[in-house]
Parts: structure tokens; sequence; C-alpha cells
């Protein structure tokens, strides 16, 4: 029996150590799912997402990995508006939709927390569907806690990193460092410097067992980013390691994930299956 195919739309900077090493939750669900489905990686960095039908014909079911309004989601309707193809949108934050024939342009949503379940209950199929790969992020006890307060995340100005520098005790920031210095970086540079200037720490993207290694080294992961910031996943892969969280307290998403099930890619797997066959 044929294998419904998938196409998987995604964007990673082409600079990114992440291109050829994107390992997390959702990567590890697919890969529990591909004895029933085969799925196609696209990076729309590397080429556009095609607008035309024939592209289409032997294509089951999109996937959409984006949040609202990114350019990926932006390009996903300009191209897609006119292809029949089921169209699913694996909500990656917490924007929400500018309206609801935005939100309806996608034949279901999958979407992370339970907080966020609300701002969408009007569409008429969204699934809860998140997870993180517990076989990798386990907790260690034998390893010696060498790190006061573990930060992870990206230089980017919603992740609030100048929050870490008040914080006591040996600190380290694990984020992907910027590379050259243009205009569309400045940003980046500004709090990577910053980090430097207050003597925090900074190692950059690492793979997930040595991730796991470092959060388990830690006393305390912290995550001061904005509302849209993210940080979800690590929330979940400190959890699973048994180290202590902490968010700030304007951020309801992230303190939501502190009492959550500690998901894993067993689940997210069921999950986003399920969405599969309610459209296919």
């Amino acid at each position: 029996m044929k294998k419904p195919i998938i196409i998987i739309f995604y964007l990673i900077p082409l600079s990114s150590n992440k291109v050829n090493n994107w390992v997390d939750g959702f990567t590890s669900a697919i890969e529990l799912l591909k004895d029933r489905f085969k799925f196609i990686y696209h990076n729309i960095n590397e080429s556009p997402i095609p607008a035309n039908d024939d592209f289409y014909k032997n294509i089951d079911l999109i996937f959409i990995k984006a949040n609202w309004n990114s350019r990926l989601e932006i390009e996903a309707r300009q191209y897609l508006k006119l292809i029949q193809t089921p169209k699913a949108l694996i909500i990656s934050g917490s924007k929400l939709p500018k309206s609801d024939i935005i939100a309806n342009f996608y034949d279901l949503l999958y979407y992370e927390t339970d907080w966020y379940k609300k701002f969408i209950d009007f569409h008429p199929n969204i699934i809860h569907a998140f997870g993180i790969d517990r076989s990798k992020m386990q907790a260690n006890p034998s390893v010696q806690k060498m790190i006061d307060v573990l930060s992870i995340g990206s230089f980017k100005h919603y992740k609030r990193l100048h929050l870490l520098i008040f914080k006591r005790g040996k600190k380290l920031f694990i984020g992907e460092k910027p590379k050259k210095l243009n205009k569309k970086n400045l940003q980046d540079y500004f709090f990577y410097f910053l980090l430097k200037l207050f003597r925090i720490e900074t190692k950059d993207f690492m793979d997930y067992q040595e991730l796991s290694n470092f959060i388990n080294q830690s006393k305390k992961v912290y995550i001061s980013a904005s509302l849209n910031g993210g940080g979800e996943r690590v929330i979940l892969e400190a959890r699973s390691c048994h180290v202590p969280v902490e968010v700030e307290d304007d951020n309801p998403k992230l303190g939501s994930l502190l009492e959550s099930p500690i998901y894993d890619h067993h689940y997210y797997a069921m999950q986003i299956e399920k969405g599969i066959k309610t459209l296919l």
C-alpha cells in the first residue's frame, strides 16, 4: 500500500548550524511516523514554495511549520491559495492569527500549549501537538552541578537577555552565535556583547545530547523570554532532566508549562498522526 506523502515547509537560515543538524521533539516525532507516511522536508531558504498544481499532484498533505505572520506563513498563504491539497499549520510560537479568515485558510491547526488553545477554539480542527525527545533529555544524578543559572535561546530582543544579568552565580547562555556582522543582525551582536560585557559565558548551538549534559550540570534553568519569545521546549527539557525552571511572571504561556505533563515525542507523533488522519 502506498504511503501518503506529506511535505513539510520550514525555514532555517542557510548560515545556521541547525540546517544540517535539526533535531528536537518535532523531528523525533516525524521519525516515529516514517513507517506509515513519507515526509519531504523543504526549507524555503533553499528554494521557494512551489505555486503550481503539478508539483502537488502526488502530495497528499502540506505541513507549514511556522508562527503566524512570519515570512513562511505569509508566503504559504500567498503561494498555496489556489492549491487544493489539505494544509495544516504547525503553530511555532504564541502569536495569534490576525483574523478568522486567515486562520481558516488552513484545514487544521496544531498548537503547543493548553494556554494557547482558547485563542483558536473557533477553528473546526485544532489539535494539541508538542513534545520533546525524552530518550535524550534524561536526569543524570551523577553529574556535578557546575552552573548556577542556565539560559537557552537566541540573541533576540524578545528573549530579554538583559534580565539574565541580574541573576546571581555562575551563568551560562546557550544559543547560536551571530555570524558575520551585517544590518540584519546588529541586534543579535548587541545582546551577544552585552552578555560578554557582564562576563556571562556563552556557548554556540550544540547537539541534543550535549545540551542535555549542560542542563544536567545546572542548578536552575531560567527563561527570560517575553510572551512571543519562545522557550516552550526548553522548559519541558529541563523538567525532564529534573532541573528547576524559572520564568517571568508576565509570561503565562511558559508558566502553564511548569505544571503541565512533560509531553514526549511519542505523544507528539500520536497527535500529529491524529491530525493527518483527520485530513486524509
